[in-house]
């Protein structure tokens, strides 16, 4: 009992840890963007955070997603450390010797799988450089910065070992530590660059400025991994310190062995069996390789699209529209995604769960699915005629008259309750679907992703929509997806043995997710309609015509709530008991 709730203790710390990671990083990287935006052209933006971001990605995602994945379901020894130190006082030197050659067992298997990732990363690194050398039109003169954003993956990837070790040990703090570290010197670095360019020289060529970036992505690599090398080296000082050594202790007391590949010999009842990797952990790594495949395809397909079909300075807006709605999702959705993730499992997976648990949990997704549709109905009737002052407000006029960024924003506003959607209903498959399930969604999963891909094709090259079609395909990406989950959700409401099966699936339909106010919608389609005009009679050029656009905004968005409350009094009762809920 002990041991579970220490391990519970961890994870838990480990979740504050990256909680905290993601805080920091999000935080310096967007305020210091908002100051090299206004430094940074559309094509700059284009080629490092599409094209150059897509090297990286590729690398980094392909080489190691597999292994990492098959290293979560690997056993640990930790369980057994308490058992067999029990019995260690009563043994000989020689057997006290053999347990903990068998207690590091499972540990060196993890540390010998860790340097696959290395091995494919080096072939891949090469073929992914020469590809994109290729195909780069010798105009944008980038070659040195993709060769060097390859050899910056390739670093990374040399600390993936080290890597591991944290996440089989529950070291949280070092890789937040290190990780943390690393974001700093590549934001820090990126910001000093550019802003020296832009003061040495009055015209900043896009190939300086990209390089700016490749070399910032170079730095952080390398002091990814010289952070991890040395905050192990003063965990090793500490560990030769202590006489009483665990598993974790033990281990690392060995100093650069510790962290190095080595011939595994296991004792069998045949005799001792030699190998290097474990059959079970790498057979369940090719097959975790080939789903992750897919995973990489749902991940990056925008980007493999866009270098595809469009210009780096198309891709430049894209990647700026990106930036500011991945703050949304991260910031908003991600949350409460992570924890009806874990509540979904809980109550429809656990043996303890009861039959009135299970049937709340229905109940709580399509409250959390009407939440995310009157959530979206403020990015929709109001976040959208507002994108050009935003933009203005924190980039300056070049990005917000200049550019299409904010009409592609605007487009983006739209999808977020697609999203939010598509978040909630993935979570709950991924929570309670059996494997065969799984499998089944992976393949629908590669076939919307290859309509996402035509219907790209034909909003940008036939009807000429440029990023707006990039967008409007991803929302149909996404409510194809939404409706193969939704799908799954009704068939295990109809399974369900609390069903009534005179009831159907009644509480569980689409339109249960849509307010049903008139006076709630008239309100919400009435404030878009008078922003709209407004913003063509008023403008935002000035600061004060800024000041009273967003000011009559404000009063609308105050109105319209305050009628939403009125008309949705019992959801909202209805939202907090199921808030309670979750966070029990």
């Amino acid at each position: 009992m002990s041991k579970i709730k220490s391990t519970l203790a961890s994870s838990f710390t480990g979740t504050i840890y990256l909680f905290l990671l993601q805080l920091f990083s999000r935080s310096i990287t967007f305020i210091l963007n908002q100051i090299l935006l206004r430094f940074t052209t559309a094509k700059v933006l284009g080629i490092v955070n599409i094209k150059l971001e897509l090297i990286l990605e590729t690398i980094l995602f392909i080489s190691r997603e597999g292994i990492r994945m098959a290293l979560l379901r690997s056993k640990s020894s930790s369980e057994e450390i308490d058992k067999k130190n029990e019995e260690d006082n009563n043994k000989s030197e020689k057997d006290k010797k053999s347990i903990k050659e068998e207690l590091l067992l499972p540990i060196q298997k993890a540390v010998n799988l860790s340097y696959i990732p290395i091995i494919i990363g080096c072939s891949l690194t090469i073929l992914v450089t020469c590809y994109f050398n290729r195909k780069q039109n010798s105009n944008e003169d980038s070659n040195s910065s993709i060769i060097l954003y390859s050899v910056a993956a390739l670093i990374e990837l040399v600390s993936e070992p080290l890597y591991i070790l944290t996440q089989y040990y529950l070291m949280f703090n070092i890789r937040v530590k290190a990780e943390g570290v690393a974001v700093f010197i590549r934001s820090i670095s990126s910001f000093i660059f550019t802003i020296y360019l832009n003061y040495k020289n009055k015209v900043v060529t896009s190939r300086a400025a990209v390089l700016c970036f490749a070399w910032s992505q170079l730095l952080y690599s390398i002091f990814l991994f010289g952070t991890y090398s040395f905050l192990f080296w003063k965990k090793y000082l500490s560990v030769k310190k202590n006489e009483e050594l665990d598993t974790e202790s033990l281990h690392l007391s060995q100093g650069i062995k510790a962290f190095l590949p080595s011939t595994i010999i296991e004792k069998t009842e045949s005799g001792e069996k030699r190998y290097f990797f474990d059959e079970h952990l790498l057979s369940l790594s090719i097959t975790l390789y080939i789903q992750s495949f897919v995973k990489y395809l749902l991940s990056q397909g925008d980007k493999i699209i866009l270098n595809i079909l469009c210009n780096t300075t198309t891709q430049g807006v894209y990647a700026f529209v990106m930036n500011y709605g991945s703050l949304i999702l991260r910031i908003v959705f991600q949350p409460l995604e992570e924890t009806c993730r874990i509540y979904f499992s809980k109550e429809l997976v656990s043996k303890t769960s009861t039959k009135s648990s299970r049937q709340q949990v229905y109940k709580v997704i399509m409250t959390i699915l009407k939440c995310h549709f009157i959530l979206g109905m403020y990015f929709i009737f109001f976040a959208t005629n507002y994108t050009g002052v935003l933009i203005d407000l924190l980039t300056g006029s070049n990005w917000s008259r200049n550019s299409s960024a904010p009409k592609a924003l605007a487009y983006y506003c739209v999808s977020i309750p697609f999203m939010g959607f598509n978040g909630i209903l993935e979570g709950f498959v991924q929570a309670v679907a059996p494997k065969k399930e799984l499998h089944y969604q992976s393949r629908m999963m590669t076939i919307f992703w290859i309509i996402f891909a035509v219907c790209c094709f034909v909003f940008v090259k036939v009807f000429h929509m440029g990023i707006v079609g990039i967008i409007i395909g991803n929302m149909i990406n996404m409510f194809l997806r939404i409706y193969s989950c939704y799908q799954y959700l009704i068939n295990c409401y109809k399974k369900s043995e609390d069903q009534n099966k005179n009831n159907d699936i009644k509480e569980i339909h689409p339109f249960n997710t849509i307010t049903k106010e008139p006076l709630v919608w008239g309100c919400f389609i009435g404030s878009w309609i008078i922003c709209r005009i407004l913003n063509g009679i008023i403008g935002w050029e000035t600061l004060k015509q800024k000041a009273i656009f967003i000011f009559i905004g404000m009063i609308l968005a105050l109105v319209s709530t305050a009628i939403l409350y009125l008309k949705e009094k019992n959801f909202l009762k209805e939202l907090r008991e199921y808030y309670r809920i979750l966070r029990s």
